[in-house]
């Protein structure tokens, strides 16, 4: 098995990219305030995509089976590796979430102003998902570390 991040979590940030694509072409200080809200977003999210998130890879597999399989020790290895580190960072990346969201206020605040409706729900979107990660995304990513801490040899 691979740490790849499961595809409904790559499915998520893909549809925000399009959001974004969508939105640019409102143009207008709307689409000046999401090129700020991106330039505050971008480290963030290929952080994620590349560091943290392929850790739950692995979840599935060791939340369903009642006997969990034995995970490669690379592949394990790799996992902790991930997953420590957020655990480390995990503050400052509660930090970015926000930064993101001012960023997505503004947006909004803006969006509002120039009746811009799809920004504005774009922005609602956005704190979500940072709130959803913050409450169940990280915190599963770090009891998968943790579990294979305690688990692997």
């Amino acid at each position: 098995m691979e740490l790849e991040t499961p595809i409904s979590l790559q499915k998520e940030h893909e549809d925000l990219h399009s959001q974004i694509a969508k939105i640019r072409t409102l143009g207008g200080k709307t689409s000046q305030a999401l090129e700020r809200l991106v330039e505050v977003m971008h480290h963030h999210f290929v952080y994620e995509e590349e560091k943290s998130l392929p850790v739950l890879a692995l979840i599935k597999d060791l939340a369903l089976n009642p006997h969990p399989p034995k995970i490669d020790a690379d592949v394990a290895k790799k996992a902790i590796k991930l997953a420590l580190y957020l655990e480390t960072h995990y503050d400052e990346m509660v930090e970015e979430h926000k930064k993101v969201s001012k960023a997505a206020e503004e947006l909004a605040e803006v969006a509002l102003d120039e009746d811009k409706v799809a920004a504005i729900e774009f922005s609602d979107m956005l704190k979500n998902h940072a709130q959803v990660e913050e409450e169940v995304t990280y915190p599963a990513i770090i009891l998968v570390g943790k579990y294979l801490r305690g688990h692997a040899k």
